[in-house]
């Protein structure tokens, strides 16, 4: 298994995680709810072939070291996947997040656009865009980021927890 193989599928399955253990099916969060997408996962020689082909040194050491690595990877220009491996009893355990690299308008994201665009509008206050893992919000936000920037002369100051 090599790591576009798991990127296409997260991409046909329109997927925003996807969680590789090895010995396990390969799980993926679709529209908020987990699914098994492939029965067969890697065993745990494919797995530890599949991190030692994606990290590089640094990687390799905080595994090591600390027993787990984050980095990022891109696929054809439209999108970026967050990788994030850790050991679980000896094996290896990946999670990635899909994140679409183009902001999408709030009619494609089938969201209340004059609700947001007078939100957007407002002159003071904070806003605060909450849910679940994979429910949207980053996504909401950055159609909201986009929309200011070609729409209002704003200061935009954003806070986020990873």
């Amino acid at each position: 298994m090599e790591l576009k193989e798991i990127f296409d599928m997260m991409v046909e399955h329109d997927a925003s995680d996807a969680f590789i253990k090895a010995g396990s099916p390969i799980h993926m969060r679709i529209y908020t709810e987990i699914r098994v997408v492939k029965e067969r996962g890697p065993d745990k020689k494919e797995m530890a072939g599949l991190v030692s082909g994606i990290t590089d040194e640094q990687c390799k050491n905080d595994l090591k070291t600390r027993k787990n690595c984050e980095f990022a990877r891109c696929l054809d220009g439209k999108w970026r996947f967050r990788i994030v491996i850790f050991m679980e009893k000896d094996n290896y355990v990946m999670a990635v997040r899909k994140v679409n690299l183009q902001a999408l308008s709030f009619e494609e994201l089938n969201l209340p656009v004059t609700l947001l665009e007078n939100l957007c509008r407002e002159r003071r206050g904070m806003v605060l865009v909450t849910g679940i893992t994979g429910s949207g919000k980053s996504t909401t936000i950055a159609a909201m980021l986009e929309y200011i920037n070609k729409n209002v002369s704003k200061h935009i100051l954003t806070i986020e927890e990873p």
